[in-house]
């Protein structure tokens, strides 16, 4: 069956959409099974760890490192919970979102070409560049993939000045209109 949105939602949200083991932020994470389904895991919040794309394929599916990601996932909980919540949180919140939903209709055989534009136009809004190849990008995979490693600090400090500017013309918006 799978993780619940609401169970993939919190394990996200705990971890500042970061990644609980390289503690990378990206635009698309994934909620990796610490204890595979197969070997009989649950699809609960105590078994779930978010990863970004390449830790979740590099070390997700190594029983070597369970122990070790549960240990990273949870101290990582602990250090998002104890620091104030990042200005690029919402952010993320909303590609992951979107690629949520993008996922879902293309596992159901449908497309909506103008939602995965929506998506590519945010990336390529936020890295203020178009990375090699993104234009041919058909599916939320192909956008996840080309898009994987893009995020840095800098880039996350030139999103969070751009936040910045869009709730300074808000508010110098809002001032202006109430007089």
């Amino acid at each position: 069956m799978g993780f619940t949105e609401a169970v993939k939602r919190e394990a996200l949200e705990r971890a500042h959409y970061t990644c609980v083991w390289c503690q990378k932020k990206e635009f698309f994470m994934q909620v990796h099974h610490i204890v595979p389904q197969e070997e009989n895991g649950l699809d609960d919040i105590d078994n779930a760890a978010p990863v970004c794309a390449r830790c979740h394929e590099n070390i997700g599916h190594n029983p070597k490192f369970r122990k070790q990601m549960r240990n990273r996932r949870d101290w990582w909980w602990i250090h998002c919970k104890t620091e104030v919540a990042s200005q690029i949180q919402p952010f993320l919140e909303k590609t992951n979102q979107l690629a949520e939903r993008l996922r879902v209709m293309e596992a159901q055989g449908r497309q909506d070409r103008q939602q995965l534009t929506q998506l590519k136009q945010m990336v390529v809004g936020t890295l203020g560049y178009t990375p090699q190849g993104f234009d041919s990008a058909t599916t939320v995979s192909q956008v996840t993939q080309m898009s994987t490693g893009l995020l840095d600090p800098s880039t996350e400090a030139v999103i969070v000045n751009q936040i910045t500017r869009q709730q300074q013309r808000q508010s110098l918006n809002s001032h202006f209109h109430r007089e």
